[in-house]
């Protein structure tokens, strides 16, 4: 009985707010009527910090597959398929990649796990440019083009988890060694401006006010999704990628208590032409003062 009687308050807290979220607008930003709805903010306003700048990867694992070449048929916590052996067999040490081919090990899917520096930066309001002193790489990161995912109801009034970016159509445009990137900030709520941290009608992410606007801070991650590569190197002893791979990236930063700023990147390939299972990483990045320490190099001086 006395079980009973306490849960019946949360049931009906849960129905009522499930039932404002199947009524509230998917756009995500509350719509008063006869008004104008307000323009979003753009991505680079809706950043949950600064990410601009010099930063540098600190090689605390997997060593010997990163910082010098691997053996020839060392493929150590690789997923290869059949045909992946196959192909990276066929790799001779004795022989080094001439011209476009020496970027092999530089592509997108590879990139940052070669040690070296990176400096990010805005190149306009949706696009986020990468640049890699290893190869002289430079990736975008574009924003706005369907690569969003997160929670939402749908027309059944039921929550589920939604990954645009994964499924949406890629441009017409030719391949590349760093390929083609849509990017999406995945914001969190900040526990200061929430008003109910375990439960609230808005859900994660909305103000207190519910009304279902997320709110910007120093909460978030940042998700790239990255396809048209060429194929490339997982690793400098010759292990392939096709150019059908698909590179999924969340970028996660921090600031440590001595105020050293950082970011990790989980780096998910997944690949069917070469690979029997997604072949996942994690790479540490620490930011830097400034850019004295940032020496470009070409792929084959590398």
């Amino acid at each position: 009985m006395t079980s009973t009687m306490h849960r019946a308050p949360v049931i009906v807290a849960m129905v009522v707010a499930l039932g404002w979220m199947a009524n509230a607008p998917m756009s995500g930003v509350a719509v008063v009527q006869g008004q104008t709805p307000p323009a979003p903010p753009t991505p680079r306003a809706q950043a949950p910090r600064d990410i601009t700048g010099y930063w540098v990867s600190v090689v605390t694992e997997d060593w010997h597959w990163r910082m010098v070449t691997p053996r020839k048929g060392d493929y150590t916590s690789l997923p290869l398929n059949q045909e992946g052996r196959r192909v990276a067999d066929r790799w001779d040490p004795a022989k080094s990649p001439a011209g476009d081919e020496a970027c092999q090990p530089f592509g997108a899917a590879a990139i940052m796990r070669v040690p070296g520096r990176v400096r990010i930066g805005w190149e306009d309001d949706v696009t986020l440019k990468v640049d890699s002193d290893a190869g002289t790489q430079t990736r975008r990161f574009r924003f706005g083009r369907q690569a969003s995912r997160g929670w939402r109801v749908n027309p059944r009034g039921e929550i589920e988890w939604f990954d645009v970016g994964r499924d949406a159509p890629v441009p017409t445009v030719p391949r590349s060694w760093q390929g083609y990137s849509v990017a999406g900030w995945d914001l969190a709520p900040d526990p200061g401006v929430v008003r109910n941290p375990a439960f609230f009608a808005g859900g994660l992410g909305t103000g207190p006010d519910g009304a279902g606007t997320v709110v910007p801070g120093r909460y978030g991650s940042l998700h790239v999704v990255t396809t048209l590569m060429k194929p490339g190197w997982l690793r400098r002893n010759g292990v392939p990628y096709s150019e059908g791979a698909r590179l999924t990236e969340d970028y996660d930063f921090r600031t440590e208590d001595d105020g050293t700023e950082w970011f990790t990147v989980t780096t998910v390939v997944e690949d069917a032409k070469y690979l029997s299972a997604p072949f996942v990483t994690s790479t540490d990045f620490r930011k830097e003062a400034d850019g004295t320490k940032w020496r470009p190099t070409t792929c084959s001086a590398y």
